[in-house]
């Protein structure tokens, strides 16, 4: 999901659930009686565990399950948006996220004043505030920033598998019946994921639209030659080779190459940062 595309999913689940998310004491959780607070609406059932109640949204925990959920690696960026989102649900935006005051809401004082869409206390309030502040790329453009999240989820990734996701026969699988995932696998969706695709290329119109679907984004994004396409083409090949170490050296040293690919203007024109 593009940054753009997060505050609107967030926006969209506290309009329509008209709640806080909160256990017996009046603490917020991320999760909660049916209820999910701001950040807890992104993290998906396969990722999300109890253990994760009551730590900050800042913690290591919060942010690697809110990345495998959304399927890229948190920028510092999208860390500080999901950080006003929350203070939005549990507090009230203040000058924690906005020093010069020029926006307050409260989730809270919302629900008790009616709950009407468009109030100025409103979650929709609140996603027109964040999109105005210069310090947020909401364009919903497929920017390089994004493409090089995702490209550091899919490194993150195959360092930790540290193996390739293959059948009995050797053959690449998206994924394969010992639980590994490649590099676009791991991209796929459980509920989207359809054996019928193992031994299909990236550039069929079936694995680029489950891709797709997956990270929220138009399939255009993944036409043949576009920058995303290249970049997990780049990674694909990477885990099919057979003497890809995936060691956190060559990983790294990867990830980087991907990284200059995107920066040539030539090639990628339009590509903004």
């Amino acid at each position: 999901m593009t940054l753009l595309q997060i505050s609107e999913k967030i926006r969209d689940h506290l309009t329509n659930q008209k709640a806080r998310s909160m256990n017996s004491i009046q603490q917020c959780m991320y999760r909660e009686g049916g209820n999910m607070c701001a950040v807890g609406c992104l993290i998906t059932d396969e990722v999300y565990s109890p253990e994760l109640e009551r730590k900050a949204m800042t913690r290591e925990e919060i942010v690697a399950a809110v990345g495998l959920s959304l399927k890229m690696k948190l920028s510092a960026e999208t860390i500080e948006l999901l950080k006003a989102w929350q203070n939005y649900h549990d507090n009230g935006y203040s000058k924690y996220v906005d020093h010069e005051l020029t926006f307050y809401a409260g989730y809270e004082r919302w629900i008790e004043e009616g709950a009407e869409p468009d109030h100025t206390q409103s979650p929709a309030a609140m996603h027109e505030h964040l999109k105005s502040l210069e310090q947020y790329d909401m364009s919903g453009e497929i920017t390089k920033r994004y493409i090089i999240q995702v490209s550091q989820h899919v490194a993150d990734h195959l360092l930790k598998q540290g193996k390739q996701a293959v059948d009995s026969n050797g053959s690449c699988q998206y994924r394969s019946d010992n639980g590994c995932m490649c590099a676009v696998g791991v991209l796929i969706d459980p509920k989207l994921y359809d054996a019928g695709i193992e031994g299909v290329s990236l550039s069929s119109r079936s694995v680029a639209t489950a891709v797709a679907k997956s990270l929220g984004i138009d399939s255009t994004a993944l036409d043949y030659d576009a920058p995303m396409f290249k970049v997990l083409r780049a990674w694909q090949r990477y885990h099919d080779n057979r003497e890809s170490s995936f060691s956190k050296e060559e990983i790294s040293y990867k990830a980087r190459e991907i990284e200059l690919t995107l920066d040539d203007k030539y090639e990628f024109p339009d590509l903004k940062d």
